[in-house]
């Protein structure tokens, strides 16, 4: 629907929905973007994909994402694409969303530092509902996270509620997991490393 690079002070305000796109907002390398009530219904790929340094997701709804791997994703053992994906860069703010039932990982952080991920409701996601790869310094307060529907299983079963790894360069410290709620999910908090044997 929307893609661009080094925006800077934008905000985009709903309510607004989007429905049966192919992807949603795509904004790399971008500085103070507010992507606030925005609707995103049955997004055949992901719904939001940001980079860059305090950008802020407030009160958005997303029902359906990658649907496109509706049919495949149960099959693998890796590589599962991304409902939200929040990449690279500081200060991001993730608040008071709605992320559901999702045939990728629902929200998905990897190398940001300085990030807040609170109260949330995520329902449904693909191999882990909140999945934090190679960051630091983040809070994840007050979310909930829940499994109901076995249709979002994979190979392993049904997503992990929160789940951690050095995934990209090995590192991962000062994680602040608080106050959530975790329902029905195979493991409610999970860490690995794939570069232990």
């Amino acid at each position: 629907v929307f893609e661009a690079t080094g925006l800077q002070y934008v905000t985009f305000e709903g309510p607004i929905n989007i429905v049966g796109a192919n992807c949603g907002f795509k904004f790399l390398k971008s500085y103070s973007v507010n992507i606030t009530e925005i609707r995103f219904f049955e997004i055949k790929g992901q719904a939001i994909v940001i980079s860059g340094t305090d950008n802020v997701l407030y009160k958005n709804q997303i029902y359906g994402c990658v649907t496109d791997n509706r049919y495949t994703a149960k099959t693998r053992t890796s590589g599962w694409s991304k409902c939200v994906s929040v990449s690279g860069g500081c200060c991001h703010t993730i608040k008071n969303n709605t992320i559901s039932f999702s045939f990728g990982e629902s929200l998905y952080l990897a190398n940001v530092s300085s990030t807040v991920v609170a109260h949330n409701e995520i329902t449904n996601g693909l191999n882990a509902n909140i999945y934090i790869n190679s960051s630091e310094h983040i809070d994840i307060d007050g979310n909930i996270l829940r499994v109901n529907s076995t249709e979002y299983d994979n190979k392993y079963g049904s997503a992990c509620g929160i789940a951690l790894s050095p995934e990209d360069n090995n590192s991962i410290s000062y994680i602040n997991i608080t106050n959530n709620i975790i329902l029905g999910t195979r493991i409610g908090i999970y860490y690995f490393n794939k570069n232990i044997s």
